[in-house]
């Protein structure tokens, strides 16, 4: 059984350059681009929140509800949900394609973050130093920092690992939204590679949205992106997975009633 043609573009096609060309070139050209950003993450938030707000306010509850907004949906546990049923349901002769998208994503998208504040609770924290009061985190977060120097809104503060979804004001890095939604448009390219375009946009604008709104760094969102493009391939191309998929695929349970198996 020929499992790669599942999803053809994620086949055994040979390459031939050499190794430091397929492996070793593109993760040190990625590598020095993340810290490149992360060294320019307070300057480069600084500038875009001022394009965004010339006010400096902060945003206003339609602000936050705007249709920008909407594209996190592309970032969540729903649409996951909802790509895996329509997956199943409309392309029922690659029933395989459905458990290998929610495989995929799930995998690629447990997050253990490193610890990094987010860039509003740092900006609100140093708004409670300049002007002595507490605008948005609580006294427990302006406790934590308390230690740190902050020489403008935007610093870099990383303590520790955290697991899970608790304490998110220490969850900046990477950016979970980001990688769920690149991990869905690098599954689904693979699938449909027609539409690849589509799949990457989205996930582009949720990254966009996400820095928008202060709830991370460029330098987050593109650690989520690099995750998730190479944990994704990795996959995709993995055998052993690829006839994992079709196993469960062809279990009674989901093949009677569905005409032709996978």
């Amino acid at each position: 059984m020929n499992v790669p043609t599942l999803w053809p573009s994620a086949g055994n096609a040979t390459d031939k350059r050499p190794y430091w060309a397929r492996r070793v070139l593109p993760w040190a050209v990625a590598l020095a681009a993340l810290a490149a950003l992360m060294a320019a993450d307070g300057w480069s938030m600084e500038r875009i929140q001022r394009f965004c707000h010339p006010d400096g306010q902060e945003l206003s509850y339609d602000e936050q509800a705007g249709p920008l907004r909407a594209f996190e949906f592309f970032g969540g546990g729903y649409c996951v949900i909802a790509g895996a049923v329509l997956i199943f349901v409309l392309d029922r002769r690659r029933q395989p394609r459905a458990f290998a998208f929610v495989f995929v994503v799930v995998l690629v998208s447990l997050k253990i973050a490193a610890g990094r504040a987010r860039p509003e609770v740092m900006r609100r924290e140093y708004e409670r130093r300049a002007y002595a009061r507490l605008r948005g985190p609580d006294k427990a977060v302006g406790f934590r920092l308390a230690h740190l120097p902050l020489a403008h809104p935007y610093e870099t503060m990383f303590g520790g690992p955290r697991f899970g979804w608790r304490n998110g004001d220490f969850q900046s890095f990477p950016s979970g939204h980001a990688m769920c939604a690149a991990a869905q448009a690098v599954v689904l390219a693979a699938f449909y590679p027609w539409f690849a375009p589509a799949f990457y946009a989205v996930a582009c604008v949720v990254g966009a949205e996400r820095v928008y709104y202060e709830k991370h760094f460029i330098s987050d969102v593109f650690a989520a992106f690099m995750l998730a493009l190479w944990l994704g391939q990795l996959l995709l191309r993995n055998a052993s997975f690829q006839r994992l998929c079709v196993r469960l695929a062809a279990l009674p349970v989901f093949r009677r009633g569905s005409g032709e198996g996978a």
